[in-house]
């Protein structure tokens, strides 16, 4: 679900949780529960961005660049929002 929140909104997290809410045989307390945790949530901000890894990992503007941060945001959004700095490196040195 993270994913659909980050890259598609909290509107869209919502109204897919509503849809299996809806279509459930028995109500799910979890699914209800996931509903309420995304409607009080924000929407989080990438905490890497091209200015450092310019700066900081010497990677010039370009190609190179957009693809680490893709790469680095992919990452970011897939462990829960959270990226280690041997994790950062690791995409670094890809």
């Amino acid at each position: 679900m993270n994913k659909i929140f980050y890259f598609h909104g909290k509107e869209a997290v919502i109204d897919i949780l509503n849809f299996r809410i809806i279509n459930s045989k028995k109500i799910e307390d979890a699914l209800i529960k996931l509903s309420e945790m995304y409607k009080n949530r924000k929407i989080p901000v990438l905490p890497i961005g091209a200015d450092v890894l310019m700066t900081k990992y010497k990677i010039p503007e370009g190609k190179e660049l957009g693809i680490k941060l893709k790469i680095i945001e992919e990452e970011w959004v897939n462990n829960n929002f959270k990226i280690t700095d041997q994790q950062l490196e690791n995409i670094i040195k890809i």
